[in-house]
């Protein structure tokens, strides 16, 4: 299991909010 900082985490989190949008 790769453990994501808080930082990466929200930033991994925009980008799939971006990609459910298109």
């Amino acid at each position: 299991m790769i453990f994501l900082a808080p930082e990466e985490e929200e930033q991994v989190r925009k980008e799939n909010e971006w990609c459910e949008e298109r």
